[in-house]
């Protein structure tokens, strides 16, 4: 580093320890760590030839290719700012081990120049392996979906879900497009859940909750409760619901009061929004309230599940396939 930098940057660092209350020094001289670590991860032109997908509210995503790995499907997150990197990174970190999310491959901050959009005067990058497109997209292309793929959409889903609370996460922010469906060399349809830069730790129960209020989030997240796992399942019934063609929030207009009031006509009687075909989704419902109360029991939501459709067959499981036709090369329609 040139030596006037340097200087500037003690100075900096002094004034701050004379100025700023102990907690606000430490979380800057942590967030300083961190800036300076992830610009030395930056290596000029590894990441190539980048393709729009998406902008959303944390930031912009594209595909993009590894000169060091050309084979590798791969996806980069500019992020808005350096927070929300660094908790989607160490999130993803977090879940490796586990089936149904993303492998994360690198984090770094890039000068603005080479950056893929223009931002602050940095990009701050999270790059990791593509893990298909967006159930959102699919979904919209393929109403109406079967009862059965329904049922083994769900099923995939909330085991992902489980999984990620057993390693003390919730997400937080459970949609259609955080669900990314992607065709495997055998032909077999993978599930993953994207989106973790808005997941927290449940140990305590995140309580600020203020940016995950939506049409996706539990009635009880939006009265200010402690997000709790079975927030994350709830939001888990309204997509099923989307799944199965029922927008409950379809005459709201995006008014949040309309919306609640929705949310609370569908707490007390889930059951007057379907029919004969999808009552099992109002009868999972209610299961997730009942275990809210006197505890979580695997077997007895995953029943809901089973004994959706009579006389299914294979019986639901982890290795049940989700049925699609694929038209062209890679555009997936479900059954």
């Amino acid at each position: 580093m040139d030596p006037d930098r340097l200087q500037e940057a003690l100075r900096r660092v002094r004034r701050a320890w004379d100025e700023l209350p102990r907690e606000e020094f430490e979380r800057a001289l942590d967030n300083a760590y961190l800036r300076m670590n992830l610009r030395q991860q930056y290596i000029p032109n590894r990441y190539i030839n980048p393709q729009m997908l998406n902008v959303g509210s944390h930031g912009v995503i594209c595909s993009v290719r590894d000169v060091f790995n050309p084979n590798l499907k791969l996806v980069a997150k500019m992020h808005w700012n350096l927070h929300n990197l660094d908790r989607e990174k160490t999130n993803y970190s977090n879940l490796q081990a586990l089936s149904g999310f993303a492998f994360f491959l690198d984090a770094f901050i890039m000068p603005l120049q080479n950056a893929i959009m223009l931002g602050d005067r940095f990009g701050y990058m999270n790059v990791f392996q593509y893990v298909g497109e967006s159930l959102l997209k699919i979904v919209q292309r393929s109403l109406p979906i079967n009862q059965r793929n329904v049922v083994t959409l769900g099923y995939k889903l909330f085991l992902i879900i489980e999984s990620m609370h057993a390693a003390r996460l919730v997400h937080r922010s459970i949609k259609l497009n955080h669900v990314t469906l992607q065709r495997l060399p055998n032909d077999k349809l993978s599930m993953s859940l994207i989106g973790l830069d808005e997941a927290l730790p449940l140990d305590p129960s995140p309580m600020d909750n203020l940016d995950v209020v939506s049409q996706d989030s539990s009635l009880f997240v939006d009265d200010g409760n402690p997000y709790e796992t079975f927030d994350d399942f709830i939001s888990g019934i309204y997509l099923i619901l989307r799944l199965s063609g029922i927008d409950i929030f379809e005459n709201t207009g995006g008014n949040f009061r309309r919306i609640g009031n929705q949310k609370q006509r569908f707490h007390q009687n889930p059951h007057q929004f379907l029919n004969n075909e999808n009552v099992w989704i109002g009868d999972l419902y209610n299961e997730i309230q009942r275990q809210n109360v006197h505890g979580y029991n695997h077997n007895q939501l995953f029943q809901h599940f089973r004994q959706a459709i009579p006389n299914f067959i294979p019986i639901v499981n982890p290795d049940l396939e989700i049925e699609y036709i694929l038209i062209g090369n890679d555009t997936i329609f479900l059954g």
